[in-house]
């Protein structure tokens, strides 16, 4: 997985500075629900180029799995299958 996530470093380079931050566990699978569906997955596919969504998730991938050894152990292998379905789905 890291070198998955690795692979993309120099797309994120390539991405310039962002004009905004917002919270570090803000991501497309993590709020927004209506009647028990994911709104902000949609809307965040919809509008963010698919190059910057990969390397924000390749990103946030290696974040939650830094976060997770530490701070979860008893549910890393939760947290590992869920960032290689991620990296599955944005091609990471």
């Amino acid at each position: 997985m890291a070198e998955r996530a690795g692979a993309h470093a120099n797309d994120a380079a390539a991405l310039g500075a962002a004009s905004d931050r917002i919270h570090a566990d803000l991501h497309q699978g993590n709020v927004l629900t209506t009647e028990g569906r994911q709104r902000l997955r949609r809307i965040v596919e919809q509008h963010v180029p698919a190059g910057a969504l990969t390397v924000d998730t390749a990103h946030h991938g290696v974040q939650l799995l830094d976060w997770a050894l530490p701070w979860a152990r008893d549910e890393v292998g939760f947290w590992v299958a869920m960032t290689a379905a991620e990296f599955d789905r944005y091609e990471v």
